[in-house]
């Protein structure tokens, strides 16, 4: 029971943090122009911002009820998704939006284990490529800087976090993985 608060307040943390970004996220959303004055508006930025509200409502509503435990290894994905989808929507893989893939790289290595941990870090460099590709982005080197840069935070922060927390094998043997 202890282990399961200790989760709650901290994906609490975690959703308090992504709500104080929420106003300037909707910003960098809905008002292109503030973004990159060549930028037209387009309506999948603002389903998609739509959708990332709503998510975030869902995703507070749920831990404020004590009902999200089941989905905690989900939400880091999800977020993972939302960033990759803005970055491709707006063709700029370089864009400031880039460093939110940070969020779900820091609460995974808080809360979940290793191999959640790995699997959210490969799918993030991954999901980055992707964004790359589909963003058909030239490869310069702020590209590849910042691909360098996700992957090597996410190794980063995993094992920095769980040094510090100490609970990494305890984690593991409560879920079966040691």
């Amino acid at each position: 029971r202890g282990r399961e608060e200790i989760r709650r307040r901290l994906d609490l943390i975690i959703l308090v943090h992504m709500w104080a970004l929420a106003p300037l996220a909707l910003v960098w959303f809905l008002v292109p122009a503030w973004r990159d004055p060549a930028q037209p508006g387009r309506l999948a930025l603002v389903i998609l911002a739509a959708s990332a509200v709503a998510y975030l409502l869902l995703r507070t509503w749920l831990n404020l009820t004590r009902r999200a435990l089941g989905f905690n290894d989900f939400w880091p994905y999800v977020d993972v998704i939302i960033v990759t989808t803005a970055l491709v929507i707006v063709h700029n893989p370089n864009d400031a939006l880039s460093v939110l893939y940070f969020i779900p790289l820091t609460s995974a290595a808080a809360t979940l284990s290793t191999t959640h941990v790995i699997a959210l870090g490969i799918s993030t460099v991954v999901a980055y490529f992707l964004a790359i590709v589909l963003s058909s982005a030239a490869w310069t080197i702020s590209t590849v800087y910042r691909l360098a840069i996700i992957a090597t935070m996410a190794s980063l922060y995993s094992w920095v976090l769980r040094l510090v927390t100490g609970h990494d094998g305890e984690r593991e043997a409560d879920a079966g993985l040691s």
